[in-house]
């Protein structure tokens, strides 16, 4: 499960220590846990920022690997951030410096894609899809 953190003007970047990816949240669930409350905490953990989720957004099921990825819809409660303890650094991108053939993973990938053509259209739809090994993007974007 996954959530990607974008506002109305710039998405978070997390580069990782084992690579460079967008903002993804909600890994995984810690027993007692809620899907909102993951993805909330890895917020925290890996950008050292607090959201408010507003719906779900996409979820993808990737079944050549068995795993399904949901992204929220979210804001920063704060414009605070910092590298958290799985991140080597963060920072705010605005649409036009996203690097975009970085992005390490397919998810994080179109759902960035889809919000800021959604957001050119002014309305957000959910989206449920599948990712086939067939599927995915060749690098260069």
């Amino acid at each position: 499960m996954h959530s990607c953190v974008a506002g109305p003007d710039t998405a978070v970047q997390a580069r990782h220590r084992t690579a460079s990816r967008l903002l993804d949240t909600a890994r995984g669930l810690h027993l007692g846990e809620t899907l909102p409350d993951a993805a909330r905490r890895d917020a925290r953990e890996e950008a050292n920022i607090e959201v408010e989720l507003d719906s779900v957004y996409t979820i993808f099921s990737l079944p050549h690997i068995s795993q399904v990825y949901v992204f929220f819809r979210a804001h920063m409660l704060e414009e605070r951030y910092s590298a958290g303890s799985e991140t080597l650094e963060a920072r705010l991108f605005r649409e036009d410096e996203i690097p975009w053939t970085e992005i390490s993973f397919e998810t994080v990938y179109r759902s960035l894609r889809l919000f800021f053509a959604d957001r050119k259209q002014g309305s957000y739809a959910f989206r449920l899809e599948t990712i086939t090994p067939d599927q995915r993007r060749m690098r260069g974007g």
